[in-house]
């Protein structure tokens, strides 16, 4: 991570949200999560898309479903959704960002 510790962001994915900016996009990974009724937890990462007057579109790139928010994290560590690379290929391009607004 270009402003962080990398083991530190998947602990806080694991257990909340955050915003990452890479190659000039925002990304929200909304931290695992079990909705009421049902037994296993959902992971999911949007892309943000800004579209004319101040309006944003998100744009689901992952999700999965699995029963712990750790296994959440570890699938989707293995998945090559950026760019045909997962996670560890190119992390180190990301920057942890407050929010969708935040891309300077």
């Amino acid at each position: 991570m270009e402003n962080g510790n990398v083991n530190e962001f998947i602990e806080t994915i694991t257990n909340y949200e955050a915003y990452v900016l890479f190659r000039g996009k925002v990304y929200f990974f909304n931290g695992p999560s079990i909705l009421p009724g049902e037994s296993f937890c959902r992971f999911e990462i949007y892309w943000f898309e800004r579209l004319g007057d101040n309006r944003i579109h998100a744009h689901t790139i992952y999700k999965v479903a699995a029963q712990t928010p750790t296994a959440c994290i570890n699938a989707f560590l293995k998945v090559k959704i950026w760019e045909g690379k997962n996670f560890f290929e190119v992390e180190q391009e990301m920057r942890l960002i407050s929010d969708e607004t935040d891309v300077n």
